[in-house]
């Protein structure tokens, strides 16, 4: 019954020119080929337990590689709404996962939010997460791409969400049947309104409550969160913190030990000459204490100023010494350049070791940066590597090389 009244609700709206074009999906395909009523993917699930607040949970969302459904034997493109469990299990998805992912985790702080699907810039079909939100006496409402981590309030105009297809929670679906207009921020967002969304399930009329999709093969709805053997529980227990400390500290060598001979070779291919490595404990330190601040600023647990400098207060004021105070006394001995390069890294075994091709996205990235092409007869180079561990193996991976010539 659920089924053929779909197709006659998604019939009538195709009748409407400004719904023929938009993003919707009201039965999803699942990986076990049933299709799955939408508002069943949605439900609070626990993010991880270093995830605190919305922002650290939407940065690990961000993390989970992103990757279009394909058909293992004709390699085209197929849509499949896997379920949370599904997503880190297999630690790739594409726009839904995502978003209904960081959806969930919002619904467990609490949160009013809802899973939008719409057409985004540059990206074309999209899915972003919206959350209602009472500021004082004003209600806002902000838009999140889970796959950067990234929050708009509806009336920015840089956000990248451009048009609304449809909406939904737990409890039903919202088709946006308002003219196509050039930014969201022109839309209404109140889902009562009948001229402004037309609603699946009607007050009074067919309705069903249905059960949801997202447990794994136990029945589990909640979320399971290990350490990096995938075995034992993400605890506080000094077993499980000695465990991932060594983890990381056995990634971070190996990447560095792969990342180094690479470098080598294509300043070797571009005639660049050999390189010299600095090596001064005091310029890695440096080097890596940024690159830990990069890691809490995506985390939204430190905040940039505008001027791009310095940290950003409560009240908007700048705050404390440079972002980059660690590497500014080197300013003064040498002209320094380089910036950051951060990836997950999914190809590790549970000692921290890289396996298959794991790092040939941050290579490419590095190798893109042209550096080793730069020539000066005094340039010295320095490559520091930071690991942020995250449950379930999902792992930042922060690079920065400099080149350094003596003023």
């Amino acid at each position: 019954m659920l089924t053929a009244y779909a197709k006659k609700w998604l019939a009538e709206l195709q009748k409407r020119d400004c719904c023929k074009d938009r993003n919707i999906c009201v039965l999803a395909p699942s990986s076990s080929g049933e299709s799955v009523f939408a508002t069943r993917y949605i439900h609070p699930q626990k993010p991880p337990p270093t995830c605190e607040n919305e922002e650290t949970a939407a940065r690990f969302v961000s993390l989970v590689p992103f990757a279009n459904d394909e058909d293992e034997e004709s390699g085209e493109t197929v849509d499949i709404w896997y379920t949370s469990h599904e997503f880190l299990e297999t630690q790739a998805g594409d726009w839904e996962e995502h978003a209904i992912l960081l959806c969930n985790f919002l619904l467990s702080f609490k949160k009013d939010a809802y899973v939008c699907l719409g057409t985004a810039m540059p990206d074309g079909d999209a899915a972003f997460v919206l959350t209602k939100e009472q500021i004082g006496n004003k209600t806002v409402w902000y838009c999140w791409n889970p796959t950067t981590g990234q929050k708009f309030l509806q009336t920015d105009p840089d956000c990248p969400l451009k048009d609304m297809g449809m909406v939904f929670n737990h409890e039903n679906v919202w088709a946006n049947v308002q003219d196509a207009s050039s930014n969201i921020c022109y839309d209404s967002l109140d889902f009562s309104d009948g001229k402004a969304w037309e609603p699946f399930y009607k007050e009074g009329g067919f309705n069903e409550n249905l059960e949801t999709c997202q447990t794994d093969d136990a029945g589990n709805k909640e979320i399971s969160y290990y350490n990096p053997n995938m075995k034992t529980p993400w605890d506080d227990s000094k077993e499980s913190a000695d465990e991932r400390k060594k983890f990381m500290m056995a990634m971070e060598k190996d990447v560095k030990s792969k990342l180094e001979p690479l470098f080598e070779e294509w300043r070797d291919d571009a005639d660049g000459g050999n390189v010299q490595w600095m090596k001064a404990g005091d310029v890695v330190r440096a080097m890596k204490d940024t690159l830990k601040t990069c890691e809490e600023e995506e985390r939204g647990e430190v905040k940039a100023h505008p001027d791009g400098v310095h940290f950003l207060a409560d009240d908007g004021r700048s705050i404390g010494e440079s972002r980059t105070a660690p590497l500014d006394e080197m300013q003064e001995k040498f002209e320094v350049n380089g910036f950051p390069i951060n990836d997950c890294v999914t190809g590790v075994d549970e000692k921290g070791a890289l396996i298959d091709r794991g790092i040939d996205k941050i290579a490419k990235y590095l190798n893109g940066t042209d550096s080793h092409e730069l020539k000066h007869e005094d340039v010295q180079f320095a490559l520091a590597v930071k690991v942020h561990l995250y449950p379930n193996k999902i792992i930042s991976v922060w690079v920065l090389m400099l080149s350094m010539i003596k003023r």
